[in-house]
């Protein structure tokens, strides 16, 4: 212990004067519901931030003596916080220590793009109101960030929850990656081109993951809607002659798939892309309509041999275009899985060398 200590010391009056560096410690105590329709999670957390004080004081007072500003970028409004200050010495060095137990629900963007098979991250943004060349954000030396194990046993949620810790100095809602310093935008030749530069504060960033549990999601939608798309090709049997028969059964089963698919969307929120199920759905109603206008057109022919021979023919093609649909969307849904498969080995691959801090994420 006293060696990690000094080599502390050492290391901070080594650095740049100019910079204060602040260690941060964050452990998150127990996640509650994962809200994704409103794209927030419920949490309770202790973070710790210390750093090393110039003077030799008695007690701390962020008033009077010198404070990193602090605060939680991700939080939202019903967040209660309770900081408290405590000082500590090593070797004619001061530490002061700022506690920290918040409670509430933070902000977190989630990406839908593979739903039910998307893995999402919950994260809390650290960031100071200094700027970057005055404060430094930093890993505790001593203490790595993580997730109380009691808070696997009590998470209750559609989805799961890995003890996977990431640490990095960018949230997933920045718009900017961390190693540029501009954001270039062009505007037409009449106008010179702008520079945005980069809001430079330091941010500390501790990341969770969690995969949907999907199960629920394969048996009330995608097998409801591979029955309904199905079933469109039993109107094949009706007779050739009787088209308005075959139109109303496959209008019907458009219209099922269309109310079916509002009903599903109502557990996301209203994003500006598709998910791997919107994908599936909007390809099996394209299907169906493409089934319309086959009965349309084929009830226009005037021999009936050549009706009943091109209805065949189609029945035929029709199968195995159906056949292909659901053949491209097993594999893309197997590439998901895999990306599932892989952060479950990170996950072992964590927990089997986070006792020698050996794995970084």
């Amino acid at each position: 212990m006293e060696e990690v200590l000094k080599r502390t010391i050492s290391t901070k009056s080594n650095a740049n004067n100019n910079i204060r560096n602040v260690e941060v410690f964050v452990k998150f105590l127990s996640i509650g519901e994962i809200d994704t329709m409103n794209e927030k999670y419920h949490a309770e957390l202790l973070i710790e931030s210390k750093w090393l004080e110039d003077s030799q004081i008695i007690e701390y007072d962020p008033k009077i003596n010198w404070n990193p500003k602090l605060y939680i970028e991700n939080a939202l409004p019903d967040v209660r916080e309770n900081i408290s200050y405590s000082i500590s010495r090593y070797f004619d060095n001061t530490f002061v220590t700022e506690t920290r137990y918040l409670k509430g629900s933070f902000w977190e963007r989630l990406e839908l793009q593979k739903f039910p098979l998307d893995i999402q991250e919950l994260s809390v943004t650290i960031a100071t109101k200094f700027h970057r060349s005055e404060v430094n954000l930093i890993s505790n030396s001593v203490k790595k960030s993580s997730l109380d194990t009691e808070a696997l046993n009590t998470f209750r949620d559609q989805q799961k929850l890995y003890e996977l810790v990431k640490i990095s100095e960018t949230a997933s809602y920045d718009l900017m990656n961390s190693n540029s310093r501009s954001l270039k935008i062009k505007f037409p030749k009449d106008r010179k081109q702008s520079i945005v530069e980069k809001t430079c504060q330091s941010k500390y960033v501790v990341t969770l993951f969690c995969s949907r549990r999907y199960g629920f999601y394969f048996i009330n939608a995608y097998l409801l809607n591979f029955l309904i798309t199905i079933i469109s090709l039993t109107n094949f049997s009706i007779e050739i002659r009787r088209p308005q028969n075959r139109l109303s059964g496959t209008f019907t089963l458009i219209l099922t798939s269309i109310s079916f698919k509002w009903v599903t969307n109502r557990s996301l929120p209203a994003v500006s892309y598709m998910t791997s199920l919107d994908k599936y759905q909007i390809v099996n109603i394209l299907y169906m309509c493409t089934l319309c206008v086959w009965h349309a057109a084929v009830a226009t022919l005037d021999e009936t041999s050549l009706r009943t021979r091109y209805d065949r023919i189609s029945l035929l093609c029709f199968s195995i275009l159906f056949i292909l649909i659901h053949i491209f969307f097993t594999i893309s849904l197997y590439l998901d899985y895999k990306d599932i498969k892989k952060l479950d080995i990170l996950e072992y691959e964590y927990k089997k060398f986070t006792v020698n801090n050996s794995f970084t994420v």
